[in-house]
């Protein structure tokens, strides 16, 4: 039940909102308004992109025939791959075993878990005083491990049932929801498997005796998450939303290999169907072709190849989605998932901004005296501002979808302090793109609100600290030396694409900066050419331009599509996507954002939930 304060809360708001409406000024706006949607929906352009998304292919023109046919020969190629993992687990009588295990692992009793922790606090102090010393830490740890196992051990509760019963798991996947919502399966017969509690509890024992502490953690978190993510890849996909601002991008890269090993296993057994993915995806199948030619073509092949592996892992989440992503509750989880993670950084950016526990510098010291700039998880301010480019439409997409004005306030929070952080990254290019991307979301979603956007744009000169007007002030001026930097590298960048516009010159820093320095304006040698699209063409030439331009296009059309045919949750889930895709674009003209590796995936994960909530979209209007 809702406090007090958040009932006062929606009364307030709603004769605020009711008092607005009635207003002159507010008849006036919707009247204009109204008058430029009608012009926008019958031109050419906006046309296109309002259009519904035409996710499953059924052109039958020649390019559609090839790209079938590529579709079903890459599925046949991952089916046949799955077959063999299929029956060497089946033929394997202890990895039949284990996979039955984590494939119940929800619906094993807590006594399982137990009986597992008893058996590693044993061991652990029996390996500790072997090869090791016995310390305080070492007792405390294996006497608490006992302890709780005991508890457990008594318990004859399954693991799904504390789940299913948590306000986590109901805020997850609603009241009446199950782990069928999610595409997992959902056994409830409680299972004891004390076997493999005993040889698990004795393989994690052994990892903090022999590896240094990360490693252990990591080792004990690899026992659980591995076969976990294997045989339900959904889960891998939250996790990977979930943690991506705080991994190593090989980290990332090794959880979407995992997660395509459990799609394969999966699909194996009859479980997933992968038939057509590749064909609704095929603009991002014809951006993996263009960036492995990027590293086979090369004047660095040996520094390209791995990067267009890399990227080739990051654009398949397109795929990934399309086949794992099949309801609104998968969808929901997924945006859950990221909006959290982003809640998070935003709390460790304001906590380095209050305890100055920061790097100095990515600021013209002479210009911005005294001016520090928040960074995060993402160790530069600027790919942090494009991380929040995408996460903070999803804070608005939270709050207008739900009901409950709690969760609104909880979201309005959040939203809040991602704000606030990015104001913290002094990062003008994105506050540019959040401004025009926030604009593009109340278009679409609910353009009544386009007043309150314009009434904050005349407040805010007068309400934001000194030192975030000085420097929004300075776009433009040409003796801050970032600004200045940046035009010679367009100059030099234009002057070597006039040699390099068809191929470009290959992928990564290394192959740029090698090609560049003979270019270079005014002696100015750069790693990138610090512009999303002019470093596109310089790594994979026009056609990679092209693709890419494909590719964000039909982000675009999906999310917008959607956002007009739908209403509720897919209203404003198109909406978000559309304007974070919208302020992500405009940033890329003033920074390559795809600097970052982690951006590079953050970005494609984005057009992935763009296609899933095309196909999502479709097949509700096709049941009705």
């Amino acid at each position: 039940m809702d406090s007090v304060i958040v009932s006062t809360f929606s009364k307030l708001w709603k004769d605020i909102y009711k008092i607005v409406c009635d207003s002159l000024s507010y008849r006036i706006f919707s009247n204009v308004s109204a008058f430029l949607k009608r012009v926008i929906r019958n031109s050419i352009f906006f046309g296109y992109f309002m259009k519904p998304a035409d996710v499953e292919n059924k052109q039958k023109s020649r390019f559609a025939e090839v790209f079938s046919g590529w579709s079903k020969g890459i599925s046949r190629g991952f089916s046949t791959t799955g077959d063999l993992i299929g029956r060497i687990i089946k033929s394997s009588r202890i990895l039949s075993v284990i996979y039955d295990f984590y494939a119940n692992i929800l619906f094993q009793s807590l006594r399982t878990f137990g009986i597992m922790m008893a058996v590693s606090a044993i061991s652990y102090i029996t390996l500790t005083g072997i090869f090791s010393v016995i310390g305080p830490r070492s007792i405390i740890a294996s006497i608490a491990l006992l302890l709780a196992g005991g508890l457990l051990i008594m318990s004859k509760t399954s693991l799904y049932s504390v789940l299913e019963n948590s306000r986590i798991f109901k805020l997850t996947v609603g009241k009446m929801g199950s782990l069928n919502t999610l595409g997992l399966s959902d056994n409830r017969k409680k299972q004891t498997n004390s076997i493999i509690a005993i040889i698990i509890g004795l393989i994690i024992s052994a990892l903090p005796v022999f590896l240094p502490t990360l490693y252990a953690v990591g080792g004990i978190a690899a026992v659980f998450a591995v076969p976990i993510i294997v045989i339900w890849p959904l889960v891998g996909l939250a996790g990977l939303v979930l943690s991506i601002a705080f991994i190593p991008t090989m980290l990332a890269a090794g959880l979407i290999g995992l997660i395509w090993i459990g799609v394969i296993l999966n699909a194996s057994v009859g479980k997933l169907k992968l038939n057509g993915a590749f064909l609704k995806g095929k603009a991002a199948l014809i951006y993996i072709i263009i960036t492995v030619s990027g590293g086979i073509l090369s004047f660095s092949i040996a520094d390209s190849i791995p990067i267009a592996l890399i990227y080739t892992l990051f654009i398949s989440v397109v795929f990934l989605f399309i086949i794992l992503v099949k309801n609104s509750l998968a969808l929901k989880t997924i945006l859950l998932a990221a909006a959290v993670a982003a809640l998070g950084t935003a709390l460790i950016g304001i906590y380095q901004y209050l305890t100055g526990n920061i790097e100095v510098g990515w600021i013209d010291s002479e210009m911005f005296a005294g001016m520090v700039r928040i960074y995060s998880t993402f160790e530069n301010p600027n790919v942090y501002g494009e991380y929040l480019l995408f996460m903070i439409p999803l804070s608005l997409v939270l709050f207008f979808s739900t009901k409950r004005w709690l969760y609104r306030l909880l979201w309005a929070g959040a939203g809040l302090l991602m704000v606030v952080a990015m104001m913290l990254t002094m990062s003008r290019g994105c506050w540019i793109g959040l401004a025009v991307g926030v604009f593009v979301y109340f278009l679409i979603a609910d353009r009544r609100f386009l007043w309150l956007f314009f009434a904050a744009v005349v407040i805010m000169p007068f309400v934001l600290p000194e030192p975030i007007m000085v420097r929004l002030l300075s776009i433009g001026n040409l003796e801050d030396s970032s600004s200045l930097y940046r035009l010679f590298i367009w100059l030099g960048t234009f002057s070597m694409l006039k040699d390099y516009w068809l191929t470009g010159v290959g992928l990564g820093t290394k192959a740029f900066s090698g090609v560049y320095s003979a270019y270079a304006y005014n002696g100015i040698i750069a790693p990138h050419p610090h512009n999303l699209y002019l470093n596109i063409i310089s790594e994979t030439g026009i056609a990679g331009l092209l693709a890419f331009i494909w590719s964000a296009v039909a982000g675009m059309k999906n999310s917008i599509s959607t956002a007009l045919s739908g209403s509720g949750f897919k209203r404003h889930m198109g909406a978000g996507l559309a304007a974070a895709f919208t302020g992500f674009f405009v940033q890329g003209i003033f920074d390559n954002v795809f600097y970052n590796y982690r951006m590079v995936l953050i970005f494609w994960i984005f057009i992935a939930m763009s296609f899933a909530l095309a196909v999502i979209n479709k097949k509700v209007d096709e049941n009705g």
